[in-house]
């Protein structure tokens, strides 16, 4: 009598409903595909925000650099320090020193 129960609900859940596991089997494949896609696109997005994060960073410490020179235009001694230091001149007076190294 068990043989003939086992046989029966065999008979009924998998040969006549074989097109349900299918179909339950089918759409797990296609959850589990969707699933490593957005994976892999979350991985790549988190990299670049991270480099926009790094870039928007350079540029707000270069806006700030240039809004302070900007504002710094009329102030004499910031003419004399740029001037030092970017064109490498010497107010009269003072003594230039050039460091070179010997190979």
């Amino acid at each position: 009598m068990d043989a003939s129960l086992f046989t029966r609900f065999f008979d009924v859940c998998v040969l006549r409903s074989w097109w349900v596991i299918l179909f339950i089997n089918l759409c797990y494949i296609g959850y589990e595909q969707g699933q490593y896609k957005r994976k892999n696109l979350y991985a790549i997005l988190n990299n670049q925000m991270q480099t926009l994060e790094e870039e928007k960073e350079k540029a707000l410490a270069l806006r700030k650099r240039l809004m302070m020179q900007k504002n710094n235009q009329h102030d004499p001694a910031w003419i004399e320090l740029t001037l030092m230091k970017e064109m490498g001149m010497v107010p009269e007076g003072y003594q230039k020193f050039l460091f070179s190294e010997k190979n």
